[in-house]
């Protein structure tokens, strides 16, 4: 009868938190552990599946709540019946005879249509179901936008309709593992076509809220949390800061994931002009790594201008970074840019579009030009149409406030800065301050060496000390 003296059970725990999470969250996002043994899995679409894997929302809802949580979303899938035969095998009811049957042979062997779906499926494979204390199943904004049916009043289990699909899938999945939870998470709140999905019906004549409310009576029937994310204040008029497309939650809390940049750093010493073999390779290999980003990417190719607009043109990158400008004499012999025949290329080509973040400090070298910093900073961005600069950070003992960036910053407020280099824990804070956009790679790489693989540690501490 004493409150104060009733300890909860791991599963009550779960839930209890996992319900706390629900009313108190809107940006849902954060860092996931290493070496899991995921206590609760998220099965959905790209909502839960998409996201990197530090930024997705089981791992936001990990941080939270302190229990180890799995990434088993699919993007572009439904509960029900998928129309794509390929895209049916991870759709809800799918998974759900995979879990029962202990084999994920199917969700294995199917096509290729997205590398992180093979991350999702490990996730699956791996997991020890008599150790999962619960799974949030989180579908609806594709079944809506596809024109699926909700129901079938003839067939409370057919799943061709979206909640028989969910009902079949509860009862396959708690009838092998009774002692799993199951709760429901709602589609959230999004935008289509620039406008809000309120009042927007599918072909069916069905609109996103329909499914929400058929979902909660899912939920009610079989006495399961259901967690309300369509209304957790997301809407028409706030939607921009929450929402990255009008669809998918935003990457980060107040540190947004801006892209991916492909570079060429180990091909020192740096020549001008990186030849047909690189040249071929360097397209090549950032082509087939594109086809898998779901965020803006950019090249860089040391020294050579000219190649690194050509391969951004050619596939897709929105911007470049490198020496567009300035002449400098060093380490890689004399290295003199010409602007008007860079942009002038770029034009050519197409590739006017394309923004160019351009360096014109010397790079283990020193500068030709007479003119201080500032005047140069101040000119040049009146006469060469470049996107920003790309800056370096703070010299070795040098105060934030004295470094080259925050000087730029301070005396032209406009002009976008990328924090080329240098950013670590220690300073992204206060450098945000002085910055529009930070490329960082040492820092996150094992033993803070710049040709190391990234390090998980090393990624989360940067990533923790932005977001402070």
């Amino acid at each position: 009868d004493d409150i104060s003296t009733y300890v909860l059970s791991d599963e009550e725990a779960v839930y209890a938190k996992l319900v706390c999470y629900n009313s108190a969250a809107v940006n849902v996002y954060g860092i996931a552990e290493k070496n899991q043994r995921n206590e609760v899995l998220f099965l959905g679409d790209s909502i839960i599946g998409l996201q990197p894997d530090i930024f997705d929302i089981p791992s936001r809802v990990q941080d939270y709540i302190g229990i180890e949580c799995g990434n088993c979303g699919y993007g572009g899938t439904v509960a029900c019946t998928h129309g794509n035969a390929n895209y049916d095998k991870f759709s809800l009811h799918s998974l759900a005879d995979a879990i029962y049957n202990n084999d994920f042979s199917v969700q294995k062997t199917a096509g290729n249509i997205s590398r992180y779906y093979s991350r999702s499926t490990d996730v699956l494979e791996q997991a020890d179901f008599n150790a999962v204390k619960m799974i949030c199943i989180a579908y609806g904004t594709n079944d809506w936008n596809y024109g699926n049916n909700i129901d079938d009043s003839d067939n409370k289990y057919s799943v061709s309709t979206y909640c028989g699909a969910i009902r079949y899938s509860i009862e396959k999945i708690m009838s092998k593992y009774p002692h799993i939870r199951i709760g429901l998470m709602s589609p959230l709140f999004r935008m289509l076509n620039d406008l809000p999905v309120d009042g927007q019906v599918n072909s069916k004549g069905s609109t996103l809220l329909d499914f929400c409310n058929a979902l909660r009576g899912v939920a009610v029937e079989y006495h399961l949390p259901y967690f309300d994310h369509y209304n957790i204040g997301i809407n028409s008029l706030n939607n921009s800061a929450f929402l990255r497309d009008g669809a998918h939650p935003t990457y980060t809390d107040g540190v947004d994931l801006l892209g991916a940049v492909f570079a060429n750093e180990a091909d020192y010493p740096y020549v001008e002009n990186i030849g047909p073999g690189a040249l071929a390779a360097y397209t090549h290999i950032v082509s087939r790594v594109a086809e898998e980003l779901t965020i803006p990417f950019g090249v860089g190719i040391m020294n050579d201008p000219v190649s690194a607009i050509s391969v951004a043109k050619a596939v897709g990158a929105t911007f470049v970074r490198g020496f567009f400008c300035g002449q400098q004499y060093g380490n890689y012999g004399p290295i003199i840019k010409t602007p008007g025949e860079i942009f002038r290329y770029a034009k050519s080509i197409g590739a006017e579009n394309i923004g160019i973040y351009t360096s014109f400090e010397p790079h283990n070298g020193s500068s030709i030009d007479s003119r201080t910093f500032e005047e140069i900073a101040g000119s040049l961005y009146k006469d060469v149409p470049v996107a920003g600069y790309s800056l370096n950070g703070p010299k070795k003992g040098q105060a934030i406030e004295d470094s080259n960036i925050a000087i730029c910053k301070k005396l032209y407020p406009n002009i976008p800065i990328s924090f080329n280099n240098g950013a670590n824990p220690s300073n992204i804070k206060e450098m945000l301050k002085y910055c529009d956009m930070v490329v960082v790679g040492t820092t996150l790489k094992k033993d803070h060496y710049l040709y190391n693989p990234i390090d998980y540690d090393n990624a989360k501490e940067f990533i923790l000390a932005a977001r402070k």
